[in-house]
């Protein structure tokens, strides 16, 4: 018996179908982007371009601050050795410029133009042989590295309006004194003013030393001879 064409093609169409059927299916998963951990605030990724003017601007602003600390270097530097310099010559700047002595001075710096200074003497009134006296122990002292000439010392007792009541004039100990050296002098004056407050010192040259007693005297009783 004779199969028609037709009833074989609808056949293998049928077999194809099952065949479709019973082959398994692959199932495709959808695969979705995980955006949970993204921020979406976050900046966007800088381009090269601007990640190297950035580094070429940080140069700079480097460049520029070593350039500023060198000059304050420098300058504190300079300062130190000027400060330096100073100190170790003050006496023979203080000797060619006098006012720089009241610098050095506020500074805590003790010199002068001539080079010595007094030790803050010591001032005691007693009876001697009977007679009251103004007893003055101190000290020279040569704040230099140099020997230095020791001129004369004069003394005074003021009262408490800083009137000179009484002056006098003594010999140094020695006409000389080594260097950062220090030597003691004492001085004795009878029957000192009864209205004295304190006792002025200074060093004086002989013929800058005018007694002022002479003019104090007619006014107040006699201060006796000093020694």
């Amino acid at each position: 018996m004779s199969t028609s064409p037709d009833i074989l093609d609808l056949k293998q169409q049928e077999a194809e179908e099952q065949r479709i059927i019973d082959t398994p299916r692959e199932e495709v998963v959808e695969q979705k982007e995980d955006y949970s951990g993204y921020d979406m605030a976050a900046e966007p990724v800088t381009g090269a371009h601007v990640q190297i003017r950035d580094m070429v601007d940080q140069r700079r602003r480097n460049r520029s601050l070593m350039g500023v600390s060198f000059i304050w270097f420098i300058t504190i530097a300079l300062l130190g050795l000027a400060a330096l310099y100073a100190f170790t010559n003050r006496q023979s700047i203080v000797e060619k410029y006098p006012g720089t002595a009241t610098i050095y001075q506020a500074f805590g710096v003790e010199v002068n133009a001539i080079g010595l200074q007094f030790d803050d003497p010591t001032i005691r009134r007693l009876p001697i042989d009977g007679v009251e006296t103004l007893v003055i122990n101190g000290h020279i002292v040569n704040i230099t590295n140099e020997d230095r000439d020791i001129p004369m010392l004069e003394l005074s007792i003021v009262n408490k309006a800083d009137e000179v009541l009484a002056s006098w004039v003594i010999e140094p100990p020695q006409p000389s004194l080594q260097a950062e050296g220090r030597i003691e002098y004492k001085s004795e004056y009878q029957n000192p003013p009864v209205d004295g407050e304190r006792v002025l010192y200074r060093f004086v040259d002989e013929d800058e030393w005018v007694d002022p007693v002479e003019s104090v005297e007619e006014k107040t009783e006699p201060s006796g001879d000093g020694n």
